[in-house]
């Protein structure tokens, strides 16, 4: 209820349902993980908690991409982008697309990060400043899948596993968040 709904305008934490224990909000900190691997034994609810996530993430002001390969026999998200107003990436030229789109919202927060750090703020006080950006998840169905794509002889070509790379390594305080 109240609780569940405080905690989606809270920048710090995104909310994705109850604990069995005690009935609290279980979240994530958006503060300390910028990256989720959701992971587990098949038909335990990995693709039930990243529904959640997305569910989650739609509650508030952000930007949402969800990759999933279009011939995916388990899910089908595509609708769920749309009911959302999320992006969606199903294929190798969607995803250089997305990127190369990407590329210069990533270069202007990274800028913005530079200056904060020039300034003299400490690690956690750039994140904290940071979580001003607006957020952007991006939500990856498979990682099997969203992996051969981006290393796929195209991408490669294209640099996209070079940019990934980029992203995921000071992805950190840029206010982008992985869940796959």
């Amino acid at each position: 209820g109240r609780r569940y709904r405080a905690l989606l305008q809270d920048r710090t934490t995104l909310p994705f349902g109850y604990l069995a224990q005690d009935a609290s909000i279980a979240g994530i900190s958006l503060l300390h993980n910028y990256c989720l691997m959701i992971t587990g034994r098949a038909r335990t609810g990995k693709t039930n908690l990243l529904r959640m996530l997305i569910y989650a993430a739609s509650g508030r002001e952000c930007d949402m991409v969800i990759f999933e390969k279009k011939e995916s026999e388990f899910t089908n998200f595509e609708k769920a982008a749309a009911k959302w107003n999320a992006g969606y990436v199903s294929d190798k030229q969607s995803m250089f697309e997305f990127f190369k789109n990407l590329q210069p919202e990533f270069v202007r927060r990274n800028k913005i990060k530079r200056a904060y750090i020039e300034s003299g703020l400490d690690e956690m006080e750039v994140v904290e400043k940071m979580a001003e950006q607006k957020p952007m998840f991006l939500f990856i169905d498979n990682m099997k899948d969203f992996m051969e794509m981006a290393y796929s002889p195209e991408s490669t070509a294209a640099k996209i596993p070079m940019f990934l790379e980029n992203i995921m390594e000071k992805g950190t305080s840029h206010n982008i968040f992985f869940f796959g």
